[in-house]
């Protein structure tokens, strides 16, 4: 199961998805390795948790909740 609505609205800590505090916790305990590292390795467990997406898919939800409240 996704962690994403068809629309790609985020569904957090719903009933349907718990994997986003373990990707928040892998990115944010490796941010002092770079944000590339971070990010590679937040990817990793979201795929873990959802090895049935597609790698757009992985990366554009990860992308999403590393950069949430972020503006540029």
């Amino acid at each position: 199961m996704t962690c994403k609505t068809g629309n790609f609205e985020i569904e957090k800590e719903d009933d349907g998805c718990k994997c986003h505090a373990a990707v928040m916790r892998a990115y944010n305990g490796m941010k002092h390795e770079g944000e590339k590292a971070a990010f590679g390795v937040a990817l990793r467990v979201y795929s873990f948790h959802h090895p049935e997406d597609p790698s757009d898919t992985a990366l554009l939800t990860v992308s999403r909740w590393v950069n949430e409240g972020h503006v540029h």
